[in-house]
């Protein structure tokens, strides 16, 4: 999980199996906003986000990805959405 400047967390949600049968049927970030409104989906563009980071000045946040062994980075937006996702490293194999 990362705690953004806002007190936001957003936390990633991997699946290391099959994923039928399963409620969701996507991998996801969520973004735990701090103000009491309700979680959203951050993004589920990416296969199995199992790592994230930022920095609290705004910059981009920054997931590592086992799916595809990438590290993206992404803006995000004033609601909590991660959006331009780009490579920002593919991690050594």
């Amino acid at each position: 999980l990362w705690i953004d400047a806002a007190g936001g967390v957003y936390i990633t949600d991997p699946f290391y199996r099959p994923i039928e049968g399963r409620e969701v049927e996507f991998t996801g970030v969520y973004y735990i906003p701090a103000d009491d409104t309700p979680v959203r989906l951050a993004t589920a563009s990416l296969a199995n986000p199992d790592a994230i980071a930022g920095a609290r000045n705004g910059g981009p946040v920054y997931i590592a990805t086992t799916g595809d062994g990438m590290i993206w980075a992404h803006d995000v937006e004033v609601s909590g959405v991660l959006s331009n996702p780009r490579v920002f490293a593919e991690r050594p194999a």
